[in-house]
């Protein structure tokens, strides 16, 4: 998948195009951050192949019967780990965004390893990084916490139950969203139930859940982060359903993503990889969108909306 030959072929056919990554993270250096930064690269060779066996259990994670959801969840979580210790802080990204070209990121935290205020600082140091708000249950009380971002230019938010460990139905969301509606802000949602101990919430975030919300908040721009994980077409039908949802490519095999595009077009498709997790998920998610286009399911329009003409739409109201 990632052999010279394919990177250079993707690179020269794809460059020419806006790349917009609507969600990745950054994390602070490790203490192994410095022993490692001799031999970093190197160390990133040798994860190439477990980055390969990672993106293959992804596309095949929508076959796994539910039953064993919970067996393979379990499992495949520690293995994101050796990313986050090799590739994972702002000079990192700096490099990715340079090798495969992308011009801009929306930069999410990842409490509690990677907080609100760490976000906002090492986004500036970032050319082209948007900060995002993670809306905390364990840090704040009522919406007029959101104040504070919002009056220094953060105009986009997160929420995930799997991670803050707050069911969607809570009636702690509801000053939040009423607040975002007002305000008609961008709310990137977590979407995709996963079984796994390492999450506060296990098996929440299945985007079932947040339907009153897309109902009851039509100011609000929702974007699905990892179109529903382990179920894509839930999410697909519930974007039919209401207009103010969008799409992330996140975590998506192409034939997933061909089925969004087909039954949704290209106008509700944001690109997004989830730098760091899995490893190579910038290039992986870029060349999933060249196999689409090479089929003819993308024209050279549609690939240029997925890329960044519809990151673009959905932020320049902020500007």
């Amino acid at each position: 998948m990632f052999n010279k030959a394919s990177v250079k072929k993707l690179t020269s056919s794809i460059n020419g195009l806006e790349v917009i990554d609507f969600h990745v993270h950054v994390y602070p250096q490790t203490p192994l951050s410095a022993p490692l930064a001799p031999v970093r690269q190197q160390l990133t060779q040798w994860l190439r192949p477990l980055s390969k066996i990672q993106q293959k259990a992804v596309s095949l994670s929508h076959k796994i019967p539910s039953s064993l959801r919970m067996i393979s969840d379990e499992i495949g979580i520690p293995f994101l780990v050796p990313h986050l210790l090799i590739e994972s802080d702002v000079f990192d990204l700096e490099r990715e965004m340079q090798k495969e070209s992308v011009s801009r990121v929306v930069v999410v935290p990842h409490p509690p390893l990677a907080n609100n205020d760490f976000v906002f600082y090492e986004s500036k140091r970032i050319q082209g990084a948007i900060p995002v708000v993670f809306i905390d249950p364990d840090t704040m009380k009522s919406s007029s916490d959101l104040d504070a971002f919002y009056n220094r230019g953060v105009k986009l938010f997160k929420i995930n139950p799997l991670q803050s460990g707050v069911p969607a139905d809570a009636p702690f969301y509801r000053d939040f969203l009423s607040y975002l509606n007002n305000k008609k802000a961008i709310l990137l949602i977590h979407t995709g139930a996963l079984s796994s101990r390492f999450f506060r919430l296990p098996n929440s975030g299945h985007i079932k859940e947040y339907e009153t919300w897309f109902r009851n908040y039509p100011e609000i721009r929702f974007v699905a982060a990892h179109m529903n994980l382990h179920e894509p077409q839930e999410a697909i039908q519930m974007a039919r359903k209401y207009t103010n949802l969008s799409l992330l490519t996140s975590w998506q095999p192409t034939t997933a993503l061909q089925r969004a595009i087909e039954s949704l077009g290209p106008t509700r498709l944001l690109f997004a990889s989830d730098w760091p997790l899995l490893g190579e998920n910038i290039h992986t998610q870029k060349e999933r969108l060249w196999t689409l286009y090479q089929k003819g399911i993308l024209n050279d329009e549609a690939l240029r909306l997925i890329l960044s003409g519809n990151a673009k739409r959905l932020l320049e109201p902020l500007s």
